[in-house]
């Protein structure tokens, strides 16, 4: 910085400055970011100032999660992505489900099943590989297909899993014959005649007596 006497143009002095630097505005994934520079001088017991914003700083990188920035929410073109088939799970089952995990979408971050978040260690595990949904989580569920999400750091694996009643047992079939059975047709005809003819010979007998 330089001063100029008003009465003699010629005669100048450029006393020492300090210069200061400040982030104005940061850098984002999207925009530069704003440096303000500010230099500061002492003359003649007075104190002078000047500010100028530089934009200078580079854009960082994006912070993708899930595939998508969190910034700016632009999408991953790295991201991979996985559709598999589902399969079924019976209510009352002692073993949950496990989906295999291909290693080019890197660690699981997050496992939804309908849209809501499962807690690891408490709703699922990921074991060699693979992410095993507890049957707790999958028993309360209705009846109906259902639809699951993986999130890894790469990438993410979409299927479903349809869930099913308990099969129950079969009943017997109402025309098979059961013991002792006293419906039966041909017993009644046989006791029919026995009947009739015990009748007979009581009749035979009665008449008997009476002649004599």
């Amino acid at each position: 910085m330089t001063f100029t006497c008003e009465k003699d143009r010629t005669h100048t002095q450029s006393p020492e400055v300090e210069i200061t630097n400040a982030v104005k505005t940061p850098a984002t994934c999207t925009e530069m970011g704003t440096t303000a520079y500010t230099a500061k001088v002492t003359f003649n017991e007075q104190e002078y100032t000047s500010t100028k914003n530089v934009k200078d700083i580079a854009m960082t990188s994006h912070t993708f999660q899930n595939g998508e920035c969190t910034v700016c929410h632009e999408k991953d073109p790295d991201y991979q992505k996985h559709e598999i088939q589902g399969g079924t799970w019976e209510q009352g089952s002692n073993d949950g489900i496990s989906v295999s995990v291909p290693p080019e979408i890197g660690e699981v971050t997050k496992v939804t099943v309908d849209g809501t978040e499962l807690v690891k260690d408490t709703d699922y595990t990921v074991e060699n590989g693979k992410v095993i949904i507890r049957p707790e989580v999958l028993d309360k569920l209705e009846n109906g297909k259902h639809s699951i999400l993986i999130n890894g750091e790469s990438g993410y694996i979409k299927t479903f899993v349809t869930v099913q009643k308990k099969a129950e047992p079969s009943e017997p079939a109402d025309d098979v014959p059961q013991t002792g059975d006293t419906n039966n047709p041909a017993l009644w005809v046989v006791f029919l005649l026995l009947a009739s003819g015990s009748l007979a010979g009581i009749a035979l007998y009665a008449r008997k007596r009476k002649t004599n």
